[in-house]
């Protein structure tokens, strides 16, 4: 996958309206954005402003290549001011940062076609993946998180399985 965030990365944190957040209940994160400069800034006012209205925050790692190269302990210190509620990550991102990057959340593992997990507190729940003839993968993480803020845990499961169906990121 090639992608390109156009301009993106260059928002910075003065550029929000706080208006924007007004009734925000959640506020889903990237962890692109929270791993570069100065989106990063964006990202982490954009939490406080939906925090300060009452609403939750979540993150999706987005990447163990990205972890990497930004660095895994830097990484843990912004997911400590953040405060996510909420956690998605494949093995190797969560492997990367370790659960005590979020010890509060609800960690959300994306399995690809062995399905998912959902830990809190200690408590993990397995959850196969819905049946699909896998085309491309591409953007089936992203449709997974988009079904679990919406629906819980089996939509998820379903939307990525739409997703994989199709050539190309589709909803």
């Amino acid at each position: 996958m090639a992608s390109d965030r156009g301009v993106a990365p260059t928002l910075s944190a003065d550029e929000l309206e706080p208006a924007w957040f007004e009734g925000a209940t959640h506020l889903h994160l990237s962890g692109y954005s929270l791993m570069s400069s100065p989106i990063d800034g964006a990202a982490r006012r954009a939490a406080r402003l939906v925090r300060a209205g009452g609403g939750t925050v979540s993150v999706d790692l987005a990447s163990r290549r990205v972890i990497v190269d930004f660095g895994p302990e830097r990484l843990l210190r912004v997911l400590g001011e953040l405060n996510p509620e909420l956690v998605f990550a494949n093995e190797e991102e969560r492997a990367e940062v370790g659960p005590e990057a979020a010890v509060d959340a609800t960690w959300v593992l994306k399995r690809g076609a062995a399905g998912a997990a959902v830990e809190r507190d200690g408590q993990k729940s397995e959850f196969p993946a819905v049946p699909a003839e896998v085309v491309d993968t591409t953007g089936a993480g992203d449709a997974f998180a988009a079904g679990y803020l919406v629906g819980g845990v089996e939509l998820a499961l379903e939307t990525a399985a739409r997703c994989v169906s199709h050539l190309g990121a589709t909803p």
